[in-house]
């Protein structure tokens, strides 16, 4: 069967004209006529990212060390990040914690952690873990101020962890 383009392309123009008709109503003070009208290009892109099964071993906050993996966050203005694992063999501990930092993927931010350890500009989500719970999770959302972002994990536990990281960018 093959499809008449002069079929076609008014079906085409029919359905990208609709996409561009005004729609109607009245201003704030309700005198005034006004027309909106929804520009395809408008419409928001997300992309969803994901890093799973991280091993991290006990780790020190203050000793985390920054990973090769790099957040793109450039175009986007908001994020919902979110991690989720297991821990294993965990005897209890006070207090034990399991993280990722996203340090801002700046020269002068970036130094001022590796020689002095100070936190600059960056986001974190973190989560408690417990020998009583099987999982743990956390989830942040943030407003996103930098192109991109370097990866740091933490485990602040007595024994090592597997964890998933999901980035939701809009």
């Amino acid at each position: 069967m093959s499809l008449d383009i002069s079929k076609f392309s008014i079906i085409l123009s029919t359905i990208l004209a609709a996409l561009t008709i005004p729609s109607t109503g009245l201003s704030e003070d309700n005198t005034t006529p006004i027309s909106v009208v929804q520009d395809i290009n408008s419409i928001p892109v997300t992309h969803i990212g994901r890093i799973e099964g991280r091993t991290i071993a006990p780790t020190p906050f203050s000793k985390m060390p920054l990973t090769d993996y790099t957040l793109d966050t450039n175009g986007y203005r908001q994020a919902t990040v979110s991690i989720f694992g297991t821990a294993e063999n965990l005897i209890d501990q006070k207090g034990c914690r399991v993280g990722v930092v996203m340090l801002p993927r700046e020269m002068s931010v970036v130094e001022a952690w590796k020689k002095d350890r100070f936190l600059a500009l960056a986001e974190e989500i973190n989560a408690s873990v417990s020998r009583t719970d099987k999982y743990f999770q956390g989830q942040i959302d943030i407003d996103i101020k930098f192109p991109s972002y370097i990866l740091g994990f933490y485990n602040t536990c007595s024994s090592k962890v597997t964890l998933n990281l999901y980035s939701y960018l809009k």
